[in-house]
């Protein structure tokens, strides 16, 4: 007879113990591969999610709304929003209490709203392409979006971008909002809005209207502060709770038809490029405001072939206070032009302040 021996009870846990952490590691390694959005729950709309590769490809009906724990996009990975046309709309609300930080590719095809109390990141590596980007340091109602009224509430974080930013629309908001990097929005609108309470955005009869109210009556969570941005030198530093906690700063490339930076009572740095030329037609328009704007080694042009467009800077002293007085500087090695160039006339160049202008 045959004699078969059997492992016993403690070689064969040993096995199966053994094919459990094997299991147990595997997953656990393919959950760190892809590092994106987490925590996804959809309010509103039929939403698809499907992971391909490092890409991870969100099918949103119009008007969709999204709640995530996080929203982050890694060095190498994509996050691709597929919508139905380049008008439908949806909405990525951030609600974990940290800052997004984007340094992959996000794409949609239509109008991408991400927001988030605790700030928006786009890092040096970050490529986004959308028909229309919205990347707000706060929170929009679901009433508000659905009915279309873009009006932002709770501004509580920072909005920074030093990646290239590519849309037919881009909209940045926050109590402190810097551009180190490239927005490119071909005869479209670019606004860089600085606000601690809420803000409206309008479009109406061909012009886009930034209108900021007061304090929010929704303040963010205490989690969701304020981050301050890199100084614009080091001197003067923008740093949150001093008097300029709002502010805007602009060191890299802007080009677009109509460019908004600024916001009320904020302190506007402008060092980089705001291309508002028209090679074709006539030249953009571009509006800085605030309460004290630094206008340094900088080039800003609305020029066109058929006629030159609009430059307003103006300082406005929201603070009627003595010690917050309103002001412009414009260094002599800043270029402005509205120029024209094959026909037409040249266009408007506004320089003013209530209370200090230094040209």
């Amino acid at each position: 007879m045959k004699s078969q021996t059997y492992p016993n009870s403690r070689n064969g846990l040993d096995v199966r113990t053994a094919l459990v952490f094997l299991v147990i590691t595997i997953l656990a390694l393919s959950a760190a591969v892809y590092a994106g959005p987490h925590g996804a729950k959809v309010v509103r709309g039929k939403v698809q999610f499907t992971q391909q590769g490092d890409t991870l490809v969100i099918k949103a009906s119009n008007n969709s709304i999204i709640n995530f724990r996080s929203f982050n996009i890694p060095a190498g990975e994509t996050v691709r929003f597929v919508l139905p046309s380049s008008s439908s709309r949806v909405l990525s609300r951030v609600t974990g209490g940290a800052a997004s930080q984007i340094d992959g590719m996000l794409v949609c095809n239509g109008r991408l709203y991400l927001t988030n109390y605790a700030g928006v990141n786009f890092g040096s590596t970050a490529v986004v392409n959308a028909a229309a980007l919205y990347a707000v340091a706060g929170n929009i109602s679901d009433r508000d979006f659905l009915r279309k009224a873009d009006r932002f509430s709770g501004i509580a974080g920072a909005v920074t971008n030093d990646g290239m930013l590519q849309a037919q629309a881009v909209h940045l908001v926050g109590t402190q909002v810097a551009n180190s990097g490239s927005i490119i929005v071909p005869a479209g609108v670019v606004t860089m809005t600085a606000a601690s309470g809420e803000v409206y955005l309008v479009e109406r009869d061909g012009h886009f209207l930034v209108k900021v109210a007061g304090a929010s009556a929704s303040p963010a969570p205490a989690a969701a502060a304020a981050a301050p941005l890199p100084e614009a030198n080091p001197t003067n530093p923008l740093a949150v709770g001093d008097m300029y906690s709002l502010a805007v700063q602009n060191t890299g490339t802007v080009k677009a038809g109509r460019v908004a930076v600024g916001g009320e009572g904020a302190k506007v740095d402008v060092s980089g490029t705001i291309d508002a030329a028209n090679p074709t037609g006539r030249g953009g328009d571009v509006r800085i405001t605030g309460q004290q704007i630094s206008v340094a080694a900088a080039a800003i042009d609305a020029s066109g072939a058929t006629g030159g467009g609009e430059i307003v800077i103006l300082a406005s002293n929201t603070d009627k206070s003595r010690f917050a007085k309103s002001s412009v500087f414009v260094s002599s090695d800043s270029i402005i032009s509205a120029s024209a160039g094959v026909s037409g006339n040249g266009g408007r160049i506004t320089v003013k302040a209530d209370d200090l202008a230094m040209v």
